[in-house]
C-alpha cells in the first residue's frame, strides 16, 4: 500500500497514505506549465507550500547512477540570487519556517512550513531556491563531502545495504537499479557544468506542481504563486530522459554480501506492477495480508510460530514504472536459508488455500485508519496533492485508491500471487556476518573449491606438450597455447619485435588472407588472438563445440604459418608508434617506465613492451620472420584444451593440425635480475593535473613460497576496504586511485605502490604509504582484516577459474613457466597457510625503504 518507504535511508517513493480530501481540492494551471494545487485546512494557524518536480533518479538520463537529483537537493539551499547561505537560514528563522526537501525515484519535493501570514514570504523564497540556482565552488564542494559521509554512512549500514544490493540484482535495464544517492566513484565526477545542465532541463514551471496546504485563503495562496512562478518561462518539449524498460526476469536471483555484524539481513524482491496498472489494488492488499502488523501471514509464521526471524514486514513498491513487493527480515543468519524457504510455502498456500473475509477485511480497514490518522497532518497532506498531481494528473487520485482497494476480493489476490510472486521472478538479497559459516550452501566456502575434473597431458611426437580438460556444461571449446617469446626475448634494438609479431599473426597465412582468418572465426560464434607478454606468447580461441575440427586447423596455421605481409607490418606499426606516443602524453604511462627502468637498468624487463619509436620503425619482415623461427618450437610450446569435446576426436583434430609442426626452435632466454641497491628517487615533468607517485622494491620470482604472504600483502593494501583506499582516499582525500600490488615474475619481480594525487599532495601520499609500511612491518593487522583478505582472495581465485578461456590460460601458463599445469590447485591451500608471522616477515623482507626506487610524476601546477 501506499507508504513512506525508505530506501537507502533516502526517501524514494514519494506517495504518503493519501488523507481523504474529496473535492474540495483547487487546481489550476498556470501560463507555464505549472500546476497549482490547494486544500485548505480549516482552523489551521500555519500552512505549508511544496515544489515538487519530475527530477529524481527515472529522469537523469546520462547522469543516472550517480546522485545528481540528490546533489541538487542540497545544493538548492544554499543561496539565492540575493541571499547567501546564512541569509537564507536566517530568513527561514525570521518567519518561523521550517524547510526542508527530499529526493525520491520519479520526483524531488521542497517545502517550507510557516505561520499563515508568512506565506507569501515562504513562497517567494523557496521559488528562488528552487528556480534561481545559485551556489559557490566552495558550497558544492562542501556538499560534495557531505554526501560522501553519507553513502559510507548507508554503506555501513546492514539494513540500507541489502536493499541496495536488492534493486541492483533485481534490475539489469531500468535505473531503479542505482541507489538514489548514487555510486561515489559517479558521484565524485559530477562537476558544475553538470549540476547546471540538469536544472535547466529538469528544473522547468511545465514539469512542477506546486502545493499549497493550511490556513491562508484560495485567493491569497494564488495570487503569491502566481506572482512568483508567471517570471518563469516554460521548458523546452522532448527533454525528459528515456527510461528503458525492464526486461521479464526468467529465473531467481541471489545477491549476497559481508559486513561486520552479528545478525543476518534477508530481502526479497517479486517484479510486480507501475502505478498506472489496475493491479496495484490486489497487489497492495496482497503485500500487506503478507506482511502487514504482526497479524501478518508471514509475522506469524516466521517470527511467532517457527521463530526463524526477529522481524519481517512487506511492501509493495509502485513507481511510475514496474516496482517490486519487497519482503525484509533480520534474524539468525544460520537461519536465512530456512526462512527464505518458509516463506516460499507462506506465499504458495496464497495461491491455494482461500482466504477469508476476516482476513481481508483486516487489510481494508488498515487502509482506511491510514488515511484518515494522516488527515489532521498538512505535510503528508500537500505532498499526496502534489504526487498524485505530478503522476496521475489527479490531486484526487486518493480517493479512487480507497475506493478500489475495498473492491478487492479473495479472488483478485489470488490471481496476483500466481501471477507475480513466483520464484523465477524473484531475486534475494544476503547481507551475513564476515566469516561465519552460514546454513545457506549459497553462502558456505564450497563454492570457491578449485575444479578438480582429471586432466589428460601427454606430448606430441615432436615435444608439443597438451593438456585435456573436460568441461561439458557448455558445449564450448577453449584453446590456449604459450610459446617462447615476449619481453625477455628482445634486445634494445628489435624492443617491441614481439608485441609486433603478435599483433600480426591473425593477418595472414601462407594460405589464408587476414578475411579467412578473425572473420571465419567469429562467424562460428567465437573468436581469436594473440598477444605478447614478459615471457612469452599467447595465442587463444574460443568456438562451439561443433567448430572446433575446423576452428583448430586456423589456430595452427596462424601459430605455424603466419606469412608478415608487408602491408599488414606497416599498418601494424602505424598503430603501435601512435600508441607509443600517446603514451609519452600519459602520466601513468611515464611513471610506469621510469620505475622499470631505475629497476631493472639493462635487463629486459626494464624495456618497453611496446618498444619505442626508433626500435619498432627499424624491425624488418625479415627479422620477424627469423624471431618467428627461433623462438615459435613445438618442443617448447604447451597447448591447453579445455570444454565440451570428444577426448578421441580431439586427439585426432590436435595430432592432424599440430603432429606435423616439426621446427625446432630455442626457448626464451633466461636473463637474471641485478636487484637495485639503495634508495633511489626520479622526479618526472607533464604537463598533465594530476600527479602519480610510484614507490617501488625488489620483489620475488615464481619459484618463491613468499608470493603468497606477499599477495597477501597486496590484497590487504588494495581495492573497496583496503588500507590505501581508506587511509589515503576515505580518511585524508589524498588521493584519487591507490594501489599497491606485487609483480612476480620468472625472474625476480617487484612490488608497487602507486597513487594519483595532486600536487600539492605528493608528499604527502608518500608519508601515509611509509606509515603503512612500518605498520605491516610491525604486525598491525588484526585477525578479521587477514582471514577476510585471504577469503576474498580466494574467491576471486575462484572466479578466475570460472570460465573454459580462464581455465585454459592456467594450465598452459602453469605448465610453460614450470610450475606445473596444476600449480593453481594449490593456490587455496598455501593461501589459508599464511600466518600473520608470514606477513610480517615477508614485508621487513621486501618492503624496505633503504632498498627503493621512488618515481615521481609532477604536474605542470609544480611550483
Amino acid at each position: 500500500m501506499f507508504c513512506f518507504l525508505i530506501l537507502f535511508s533516502v526517501l524514494i517513493f514519494p506517495f504518503t497514505a493519501f488523507p481523504e480530501h474529496g473535492s474540495d481540492v483547487y487546481s489550476k494551471v498556470l501560463d507555464n506549465g505549472a500546476v497549482f494545487l490547494y486544500k485548505q485546512v480549516p482552523g489551521s494557524e500555519i500552512s505549508i507550500v511544496q515544489i515538487r518536480v519530475l527530477s529524481g533518479l527515472s529522469n537523469e538520463g546520462e547522469y543516472a547512477g550517480s546522485g545528481i537529483s540528490h546533489f541538487l537537493e542540497h545544493l538548492l539551499f544554499k543561496s539565492t540570487h540575493d541571499k547567501d547561505s546564512k541569509e537564507v537560514f536566517a530568513e527561514i528563522r525570521g518567519m518561523g519556517g521550517i524547510i526542508n526537501g527530499f529526493t525520491g525515484m520519479d520526483s524531488a519535493a521542497y517545502h517550507i512550513t510557516v505561520p499563515n501570514e508568512n506565506l507569501e514570504q515562504a513562497v517567494n523564497l523557496l521559488s528562488d531556491l528552487v528556480m534561481d540556482l545559485v551556489f559557490t565552488d566552495e558550497e558544492m564542494e562542501k556538499e560534495r563531502g557531505v554526501i560522501l559521509r553519507e553513502i559510507g554512512m548507508y554503506d555501513d549500514d546492514p539494513g540500507d545495504k541489502r536493499l541496495k544490493q536488492l534493486f541492483f540484482g533485481a534490475y539489469t535495464t531500468n535505473v531503479y537499479r542505482y541507489p538514489i544517492i548514487g555510486y561515489k566513484d559517479r558521484f565524485e565526477k559530477i562537476k558544475r557544468d553538470d549540476i547546471l545542465k540538469y536544472h535547466s532541463i529538469a528544473y522547468s514551471p511545465d514539469r512542477m506542481v506546486v502545493g499549497v496546504a493550511g490556513g491562508v485563503s484560495r485567493e491569497d495562496a494564488l495570487r503569491y504563486v502566481v506572482n512568483k512562478f508567471s517570471g518563469y518561462k516554460r521548458g523546452l518539449a522532448g527533454m525528459a530522459a528515456p527510461v528503458p524498460l525492464e526486461p521479464g526476469q526468467l529465473d531467481e536471483r541471489t545477491v549476497k554480501s559481508e559486513m561486520d555484524i552479528n545478525l543476518g539481513y534477508l530481502a526479497i524482491g517479486f517484479h510486480t506492477t507501475d502505478l498506472y496498472s489496475k493491479d496495484i489494488y490486489p497487489m497492495d492488499t496482497l503485500a500487506a495480508i503478507l506482511g502487514e502488523g504482526r497479524d501478518s501471514r508471514l509475522y506469524q509464521r516466521l517470527v511467532r510460530d517457527k521463530e526463524l526471524l526477529y522481524s519481517i514486514s512487506a511492501e509493495n513498491m509502485t513507481p511510475r514504472y514496474p516496482g517490486l513487493m519487497v519482503i525484509t527480515g533480520e534474524g539468525d543468519p544460520g537461519k536465512l536459508a530456512e526462512a527464505r524457504e518458509e516463506i516460499s510455502k507462506v506465499i504458495d498456500e496464497l495461491k491455494t488455500v482461500p482466504m477469508s473475509d476476516n482476513e481481508i477485511g483486516r487489510i481494508k480497514k488498515i487502509v482506511t485508519s491510514s488515511f484518515l490518522r494522516q488527515k489532521e497532518s498538512i505535510f503528508p497532506l500537500v505532498s499526496t496533492l502534489t504526487s498524485s498531481q505530478v503522476f496521475t494528473g489527479y490531486p484526487d487520485y486518493d480517493d479512487k485508491y480507497v475506493k478500489e482497494m475495498n473492491n478487492v476480493t479473495a479472488g483478485d489476490i489470488k490471481g496476483m500471487a500466481g501471477k507475480y510472486l513466483n520464484v523465477e521472478n524473484s531475486t534475494t538479497s544476503l547481507v551475513v556476518p564476515k566469516g561465519r559459516d552460514q546454513a545457506d550452501p549459497s553462502t558456505k566456502d564450497a563454492e570457491v573449491k578449485v575444479p578438480d575434473d582429471p586432466e589428460t597431458v601427454y606430448r606430441l611426437d615432436n615435444g608439443l606438450k597438451v593438456i585435456l580438460l573436460k568441461k561439458t556444461k557448455m558445449p564450448m571449446v577453449s584453446a590456449s597455447i604459450i610459446l617462447p617469446g615476449g619481453l625477455i626475448a628482445e634486445t634494445p634494438e628489435n624492443n617491441g619485435i614481439s608485441a609486433l609479431m603478435a599483433g600480426l599473426l591473425t593477418k595472414g597465412t601462407l594460405t589464408r588472407r587476414e578475411g579467412e582468418i578473425v572473420p571465419e572465426i567469429e562467424r562460428m560464434g567465437g573468436d581469436i588472438g594473440a598477444s605478447s607478454g614478459v615471457n612469452g606468447v599467447t595465442v587463444s580461441a574460443l568456438v562451439l563445440s561443433g567448430d572446433i575440427d575446423k576452428a583448430m586447423e586456423i589456430f595452427a596455421d596462424i601459430i605455424r604459418n603466419p606469412s608478415f605481409p608487408q602491408e599488414e607490418i606497416d599498418k601494424e606499426k602505424k598503430t603501435v608508434k601512435a600508441m607509443i606516443t600517446a603514451g609519452e602524453k600519459d602520466s601513468g604511462t611515464k611513471g610506469q617506465e621510469a620505475f622499470l627502468k631505475a629497476l631493472y637498468a639493462e635487463h629486459p624487463y626494464g624495456m618497453k613492451a611496446s618498444g619505442t619509436l626508433l626500435s619498432v620503425e627499424g624491425i624488418t619482415r625479415d627479422e620477424m620472420i627469423g624471431f618467428h623461427k627461433k623462438y615459435f618450437s613445438p618442443a617448447e610450446a604447451v597447448l591447453a584444451v579445455v570444454g565440451d569435446f570428444d577426448d578421441q576426436a580431439i586427439k585426432g583434430i590436435i595430432e592432424r593440425t599440430f603432429g606435423g609442426w616439426e621446427h625446432k626452435g630455442s626457448r626464451s632466454p633466461r636473463n637474471e635480475v641485478v636487484p637495485v641497491t639503495g634508495a633511489r628517487r626520479d622526479d618526472i615533468e607533464t604537463d598533465k593535473e594530476e600527479a602519480l607517485i610510484l614507490i617501488g622494491f625488489p620483489g620475488i620470482d615464481i619459484r618463491d613460497e613468499r608470493k603468497y604472504a606477499l599477495s597477501v600483502v597486496g590484497s590487504i593494501l588494495t581495492g573497496g576496504g583496503g588500507w590505501l583506499f581508506k587511509e589515503l582516499r576515505e580518511d585524508e582525500g589524498l588521493a584519487y586511485t591507490a594501489q599497491g600490488l606485487p609483480a612476480v615474475m620468472p625472474e625476480k619481480g617487484y612490488f608497487l605502490f602507486s597513487a594519483k594525487t595532486s600536487e600539492e599532495n605528493i608528499e604527502k601520499v608518500k608519508s601515509v604509504i611509509d606509515g603503512i609500511i612500518k605498520r605491516l612491518s610491525s604486525g598491525d593487522i588484526s585477525a578479521e582484516d587477514l582471514a577476510s583478505t585471504k577469503k576474498k582472495m580466494i574467491t576471486g581465485h575462484a572466479m578466475s577459474l570460472e570460465t573454459i578461456s580462464g581455465l585454459s590460460g592456467v594450465l598452459s601458463s602453469g605448465e610453460y613457466l614450470g610450475l606445473g599445469y596444476d600449480d593453481h590447485k594449490k593456490y587455496i591451500p598455501k593461501i589459508n597457510a599464511v600466518t600473520l608471522e608470514d606477513v610480517v616477515k615477508c614485508s621487513r623482507e621486501i618492503l624496505d625503504p633503504e632498498n627503493s626506487v621512488v618515481v615521481v610524476v609532477h604536474s605542470k601546477k609544480r611550483g
